[in-house]
């Protein structure tokens, strides 16, 4: 059934378009290209030395310009680099890592590549997150990237000045003293698991005990003899239940579902739980609920612990009003094929988009802004850049994504990714390696089990192999991934699934 407030939703659209056109700083200049042609080498600043950081440093060292990269931390690798401290570091900056003792990868690390580096040949399949800072280090190393990086420099503003030049103030926490520097060009890296995302409950200032979000879990031990509910249906939320299950006297795990999907697991409890968990409800997992706050005894008070694994949104307080970015929540605006400033298109932010494969999709990112910052190619107008934003945002409201996720990729990231190659006539991501992406995304669906996958690829990129230890199956990279859940005969929970569809 057609969602009735889809309409709604696409006028938004279509205003928020008229308003960039009409009422935007950059309205005068509508129909200038930007930038301007450049041959020299460009002074580049680039936030964030996470792996979306890395990439675009990686690039622009490559094609001469001059680089420096801002990391408020005393360590690059952003989201994958572990410590057991939470809050704050020693010099006052808020630890942004969600990186718990246990983690590992929740896609193949073929997904996690960057086009020419790979990880070593004995890689496991879904690595723990030790193995990923390692491989984004040795990328960093590798292609002298690490020795441009500012490390305990936190931005603290970056201002849009004339002559489409930007000025960053930046706090050195090492002196405790401010710097100001001129930049040309303005890459955003920082990563979208800065800034938790907390659900309002009614009440919930009467619950007494602990209270935290998904951010600043660590290790398990910390639950032991504690009643824990964990709140987040997402990977980060079952791999603490799961943990936490080995310690904490009592387990009780709440997620989200669509109204839908909730009554189906009323009619079917025994077999979702199944499918949910690999095996029965037993020991002290008190039970699953459905929608966030329906408890078995109707009552917050039997908890000691609560923990939030309900994702993030997106921020950037280090940007100014007259940078012309809005953001809201799941939204940031206004961005131009997902990355360009349309308004200041000499800034652009890498690894907005998500549910893709991030450090190869960056690295594509990082070539397209590049070239067009550079002057190898000349952008469209600013008019122009907010019509195809329009009409990308209709061709994925009408192909039934989510209205409030604009920058969900999921199964149109592959169109994504041809889109930026043709666009800016640059080599694009190996289909094979998005095909990767979205199978294993419908084995994850198997929970304990998808992470015991292995995946092989062929010396031509074209197709790849999945290594199960029941068998294995050749796919060809032209060749769309089933949508039947994956079988493994002998997996315990296969015996009470029913046939259902999972799109």
């Amino acid at each position: 059934m057609a969602n009735p407030k889809r309409p709604m939703w696409i006028l938004l659209v279509l205003v928020i378009g008229l308003l960039g056109i009409s009422g935007s700083p950059s309205n005068s200049r509508s129909e200038k290209v930007f930038p301007l042609n450049r041959s020299e080498a460009l002074n580049i600043a680039v936030i964030g030395a996470g792996a979306a950081g890395l990439t675009s440093a990686k690039n622009a060292l490559a094609q001469g310009h001059n680089v420096d990269i801002f990391e408020k931390t005393g360590a690059l690798g952003g989201i994958w680099y572990y410590t057991d401290d939470i809050g704050k570091d020693e010099y006052g900056a808020t630890i942004h890592t969600p990186m718990y003792q246990q983690l590992r990868t929740n896609t193949p690390y073929q997904t996690m590549e960057f086009p020419d580096f790979h990880f070593p040949k004995d890689t496991q399949s879904y690595p723990s997150h030790d193995v990923v800072w390692k491989y984004l280090d040795s990328y960093a190393r590798h292609f002298g990237v690490e020795e441009r990086i500012k490390y305990h420099h936190l931005v603290e503003k970056v201002h849009s000045i004339p002559n489409d030049k930007w000025q960053i103030t930046v706090l050195n926490l090492l002196k405790n003293i401010s710097e100001t520097y001129i930049y040309d060009a303005v890459f955003v890296c920082t990563n979208i698991f800065s800034s938790p995302r907390i659900p309002i409950i009614e009440n919930s200032e009467e619950f007494k005990g602990k209270v935290m979000h998904s951010r600043d879990y660590r290790k398990p031990e910390t639950f032991a003899g504690e009643k824990v509910l964990v709140i987040g249906g997402g990977p980060s939320g079952y791999d603490i239940y799961i943990q936490a299950y080995q310690f904490a006297k009592q387990v009780t795990y709440s997620f989200r579902m669509p109204t839908t999907a909730v009554s189906s697991m009323e009619e079917n409890m025994e077999t979702v739980m199944d499918l949910l968990n690999d095996y029965p409800l037993k020991g002290n997992v008190k039970r699953f609920t459905a929608n966030g706050a329906e408890f078995e005894d109707g009552s917050r008070r039997n908890f000691t612990v609560i923990i939030y694994a309900t994702g993030y949104k997106y921020s950037y307080p280090f940007l100014d009003e007259s940078v012309g970015i809005h953001v809201e929540d799941y939204y940031v605006a206004l961005l131009y094929k997902h990355i360009f400033n349309v308004n200041r298109p000499t800034m652009a932010f890498i690894g907005v988009p998500n549910s893709a494969a991030h450090n190869p999709m960056c690295d594509l990112q990082a070539r397209f802004a590049l070239k067009f910052i550079s002057g190898l190619k000349q952008l469209p107008s600013n008019e122009k850049m907010l019509k195809d934003m329009q009409y990308q945002a209709l061709v994925r409201l009408f192909e039934g994504y989510p209205q409030n996720r604009p920058h969900l990729l999921g199964a149109g990231q592959r169109d994504y990714y041809k889109d930026l190659a043709n666009t800016a006539e640059i080599e694009s991501i190996p289909e094979v390696i998005t095909d990767i992406f979205k199978d294993s995304i419908l084995n994850s669906k198997l929970l304990h089990y998808y992470r015991n996958i292995k995946y092989i690829i062929s010396e031509d990129m074209s197709t790849f192999l999945r290594v199960t230890e029941e068998k294995s199956e050749l796919k060809t990279a032209t060749e769309a991934p089933t949508k039947k859940r994956p079988r493994f005969e002998n997996s315990p929970s296969q015996k009470n699934i029913k046939k259902r569809k999972t799109d």
